[in-house]
C-alpha cells in the first residue's frame, strides 16, 4: 500500500483528521463512512461511533456536516 501512496492508519480517528484536512470544506458523515469504507475496508458503524465519540477532535455543525475543532 505505501508503494501506491495509501497509508493506513493505526486509528480511524486519525483517518478521519487527515480527510478533514485535506477537504476544503466540512464534510457529512456519509461521505466521510464512504471514503472509509472504500479506501481502508473500515465498517460503516466504527467510523460513525468514532465520529460521535471523538467530539474533542470533531465538531458537527448546524448542517450535519463534520470539521475539525480547533
Amino acid at each position: 500500500l505505501v508503494d501506491w501512496g495509501i497509508k493506513r492508519y493505526q486509528f480511524i480517528k486519525d483517518f478521519l483528521a487527515q480527510e478533514l484536512r485535506g477537504a476544503n470544506g466540512p464534510l457529512s458523515e456519509d461521505e466521510l463512512v464512504s471514503r472509509g469504507v472504500v479506501k481502508y475496508g473500515y465498517r460503516e458503524q466504527s467510523v460513525r461511533m468514532t465520529l460521535l465519540l471523538q467530539k474533542r477532535l470533531f465538531k458537527k455543525l448546524s448542517d450535519g456536516l463534520y470539521t475539525l475543532n480547533r
